[in-house]
């Protein structure tokens, strides 16, 4: 299992950003099993909101990639406010993406991720990355 972070999610699923690194980590941690913090689908209609408004996509391909950002197979798991305010306060990230960290804690499980910052906290804490 590993845990999933909006960043490869959009990579993989928006047509103007498609990268064969998002399919080759989407497709091997989709038959692994994946969770991901309950912030995950609002972070990947924001995500997906934003390139449309930006003209990056239209209104026909955004509701294409939130379907198959949709459909990859995750269990969502709620971290506690607390631990997202400890992380958040450790590592500087917003309270979205220590929610990340969060799960990968909680469940020992790497993360997947293309975000800088992100890898670099995770590092900071010890926890492996794909």
């Amino acid at each position: 299992m590993t845990v999933l972070d909006a960043s490869v999610t959009l990579a993989w699923a928006l047509p103007d950003v498609q990268s064969d690194a998002a399919d080759a980590l989407v497709s091997g941690i989709a038959t692994v099993g994946t969770l991901a913090p309950t912030v995950w689908p609002y972070e990947i209609a924001s995500g997906i909101a934003v390139a449309q408004r930006r003209g990056r996509i239209s209104t026909e391909s955004a509701n294409e990639a939130l379907t198959i950002a949709m459909s990859i197979p995750i269990e969502f798991v709620h971290p506690r406010a607390h631990v997202l305010f400890d992380i958040a306060n450790a590592t500087g990230l917003s309270v979205f993406d220590a929610s990340y960290l969060a799960v990968c804690q909680a469940h020992d499980l790497p993360l997947a991720t293309f975000d800088e910052r992100m890898r670099r906290a995770a590092t900071d804490l010890g926890i492996d990355l794909l």
